[in-house]
């Protein structure tokens, strides 16, 4: 875990900044909640085109207005009224493509994951306006957590976040993240998204993205993070098939005293693990990072060194792999403002108070 606080740190340095992040706000005790308020009616921010011209070459004439464009912040307030729906155009685990009103979302979930784990009661539902790209039009960040039965003995609350934009043709789910057992997901006010947490007894997981001002969701990369290692060796099931020698089988062995691995990768897989052809293609992408217990960057021993340079594995330095992780940045179009702004203002919405009833 100390690698994962010194990853962010080096980033902070290759980017010139500092993180810095918030909390939600506390919900208020039942029954004192404030249901999320229409705003009044405001003139949109303007089409395109200069109104009071004229045309090209035109004697006086003068052109029709261009549409008023209805203020973003009131489709997303009709939204969290369940007075508007939202577009899903890829499957989310729990949500199938098709539109919703946030009531008939929020039971969609629900359902999914009662039916996959045990049955599930809605929670806290939050909402916060952000800037994705930081281009001054609002999009809606928006949260919702599933609670336990009184007395179950499961996995804790389960957390669905997503970010929503405003399109021509209405609202869209453009991104997601979600949270679970020993894990958190984060939504800053610029449209960073960071998920992960604890994978195993001795490892963690984090993959970070960010949605720019068009709405597109952008892979920034993902960290595998193993701890207590015997020997500063790659496990075999972080390396592609194929690629080491029959008699290297190295799996994770504990040591209090031992190694710790950050596995690197910019590419986010979205196939199927049981395609080992395309889950092998991927793997090729990885890039190791070594640390011993007093937290110092080391390689492996000469002769596994060489192993490794031999079939084309990429072992390298923190140096390296912070140089590599801000260079996928700069690619990728997220600054230094993006990484460090402070986390989404979320706001507490009671959906007792909105009267959310399902449309469906």
């Amino acid at each position: 875990m100390k690698k994962i606080i010194a990853v962010v740190l080096a980033m902070c340095m290759v980017l010139g900044l500092c993180a810095a992040c918030g909390k939600k706000a506390e919900a208020p005790q039942q029954g004192a909640g404030t249901p999320a308020a229409l705003p009044a009616q405001q003139g949109g921010s303007g089409g395109s085109g200069s109104s009071g011209s004229t045309g090209s070459g035109s004697s006086g004439s003068t052109p029709e207005p261009a549409p008023v464009r209805e203020d973003s912040q009131v489709l997303y307030m009709q939204f969290l009224n369940n007075a508007k729906d939202v577009s899903v155009d890829y499957g989310i685990e729990g949500l199938s493509q098709g539109s919703y009103y946030i009531a008939d979302m929020a039971e969609a979930f629900r359902a999914y994951y009662s039916e996959q784990f045990q049955d599930y009661l809605l929670g806290d539902v939050y909402y916060a306006f952000i800037d994705c790209g930081n281009d001054g039009e609002p999009e809606l960040a928006l949260s919702i957590s599933l609670i336990e039965p009184a007395g179950s003995e499961f996995n804790g609350p389960y957390e669905q976040m997503m970010v929503i934009k405003r399109m021509d043709d209405g609202l869209h789910v453009v991104a997601y993240c979600y949270s679970f057992y020993r894990t958190s997901s984060y939504i800053n006010k610029y449209g960073y998204l960071s998920e992960g947490g604890s994978s195993s007894a001795m490892g963690y997981y984090y993959e970070d993205s960010f949605v720019n001002a068009d709405g597109e969701h952008k892979f920034l990369f993902s960290i595998d993070t193993s701890m207590g290692m015997s020997e500063a060796v790659i496990p075999s099931y972080d390396l592609p098939d194929g690629v080491m020698p029959d008699d290297y089988e190295y799996g994770w062995d504990y040591d209090e005293n031992g190694y710790e691995i950050n596995v690197y990768n910019l590419s986010k897989y979205t196939g199927s693990y049981d395609d080992d052809e395309a889950y092998n293609e991927y793997l090729r992408g990885n890039f190791y990072v070594f640390y011993d217990n007093g937290g110092d960057n080391v390689m492996p021993l000469e002769d596994l060194m060489k192993l490794y340079e031999a079939a084309g594995i990429d072992v390298v330095t923190e140096d390296e792999a912070m140089d590599r992780l801000g260079k996928q940045f700069e690619a990728q179009g997220a600054d230094s403002d993006l990484y460090s702004a402070e986390e989404a203002e979320w706001e507490y919405l009671d959906p007792e108070a909105t009267n959310w009833q399902p449309k469906g």
